[in-house]
């Protein structure tokens, strides 16, 4: 329970919120008959609280944006949290990278060392690494805690689309516009493997830890599921009629991708076949994640919003909107509870969201 005073016009008033803002109690504290709490009411949301009202309870009118980061002047393409989510990380059209405290909304660091766009960024499981992928062609190393580069990985003859860390840091994927996926030995900043089969950009790269595989999404509208350890091509998924922006894993081993066809597909991996079809965007769909439990899917659009299903039953739960541009980018935190989203063009600022499933 919440109390506080106010004082206007010479009343003085206790103002009582329940737990769960069900109701707005007043107690007037003057003598005067006019004072009665029939009379305080109408008069403060006229005169003075014009914000004032009965609410709702918060279970079923939640606010789900928790703050704006802002900081940049050019687009930003991809955000991602660290462990425990000590750190929020974005990149941009800025040539930077940027890594924030997400609980202050403060910037902690500015990496600089790519001479173009930042496409992706992703951080180790163990949050002691963190991985950028640029227009420039290469991708970068640092150490997230001290902003130092520790290695530039070179290798693709075109742009760095995608990057993402296996489970236990070992490797790292790359997908380029040069139609190909590289891993490589983040350790010693070494190529391991060079893993062709797309015949189009590969525009996202993801590992799952058990069974280990790597799933590639390409503008040739196919998924393509990869032994990291080896290289050999395990499954080719078809059923998008249009580009695939973004693959995700969940930890029990969902598979979830996101096109350009403005529709979202959720897989079986080991088997390589289609569970749901999830449609309900209304233009190409940017990014997708998976909660680490599993019972939650967001999904950003150029529709400018971000919706949230249930990958079990491939239904809807959400829509949340508030960004003025296309959404690029979400990620969920490791509770599974925040959500930063970024958008492109014109209002280049990085949303946070309350999206526990408990709230749906």
């Amino acid at each position: 329970m919440i109390v506080f005073q106010l004082y206007c016009q010479g009343l003085s008033l206790n103002v009582i919120l329940s737990p769960q803002m069900a109701a707005v109690t007043f107690f007037d504290q003057s003598s005067a008959p006019s004072r009665s709490p029939e009379y305080v009411l109408p008069f403060l949301k006229e005169h003075f609280l014009h914000w004032l009202s009965k609410d709702p309870k918060v279970e079923e009118t939640w606010s789900p944006e928790l703050q704006t980061l802002e900081g940049y002047s050019h687009w930003v393409w991809s955000v991602d949290l660290s462990q425990h989510d000590q750190l929020l990380a974005s990149g941009s059209d800025d040539k930077t990278i940027k890594l924030w405290d997400p609980t202050a909304g403060a910037i902690k660091h500015t990496l600089e060392g790519h001479s173009d766009s930042i496409l992706s960024v992703t951080f180790s499981q163990d949050g002691q690494r963190l991985a950028s992928g640029s227009d420039d062609k290469t991708i970068k190393l640092w150490d997230p805690t001290t902003g130092v580069l520790k290695h530039t990985l070179e290798g693709h003859s075109d742009s760095i689309l995608s990057v993402a860390f296996s489970q236990n840091g070992q490797l790292l994927a790359s997908g380029s516009h040069d139609k190909t996926i590289k891993l490589w030995d983040p350790t010693a900043g070494a190529l391991k493997h060079t893993l062709e089969g797309h015949f189009d950009w590969v525009r996202s790269v993801t590992f799952l830890q058990e069974p280990q595989l790597l799933a590639s999404g390409s503008d040739d509208k196919t998924i393509k599921l990869w032994d990291p350890t080896t290289g050999a091509l395990k499954h080719t998924l078809e059923g998008h009629s249009d580009s695939i922006r973004s693959v995700a894993f969940s930890q029990d081993g969902q598979l979830a991708t996101g096109s350009d066809d403005e529709t979202i597909k959720l897989w079986d991996p080991v088997n390589g076949t289609l569970k749901h079809t999830l449609e309900g965007h209304s233009d190409s769909v940017w990014s997708v994640t998976l909660s680490q439990d599993g019972q939650l899917l967001a999904s950003g659009s150029r529709d400018r919003t971000i919706k949230l299903w249930d990958p079990t039953t491939g239904a809807l739960k959400h829509t949340l909107e508030g960004h003025s541009d296309w959404v690029r980018s979400v990620a969920f935190s490791q509770a599974g509870q925040l959500l930063p989203s970024r958008q492109t063009h014109f209002e280049n600022d990085c949303k946070w969201r309350q999206v526990s499933s408990a709230n749906l």
